[in-house]
């Protein structure tokens, strides 16, 4: 996974989360941002997306999909 730029300056960031997992890629993979939450506190309505900005431009987040994965089977 990787960031992506598309036109019009937006881009295409995507995340992993995995129950107290969280992992960002960018550069076209070479860097990994991982932290780990606690989702004891995090449940339905109780659950944020707080996105920083260290730069000068000011960043929306314009649209965000989720998706639930299956669970993994390992024999």
């Amino acid at each position: 996974y990787s960031s992506v730029l598309l036109n019009n300056n937006n881009v295409f960031f995507p995340l992993q989360i995995d129950h107290s997992i969280v992992e960002s890629f960018g550069g076209g993979g070479k860097t990994c941002i991982t932290t780990r939450a606690y989702p004891t506190l995090s449940i339905n309505d109780n659950a944020h997306l707080f996105v920083f900005n260290n730069g000068s431009q000011h960043v929306d987040i314009s649209t965000l999909n989720a998706w639930s994965l299956s669970q993994v089977h390992i024999n």
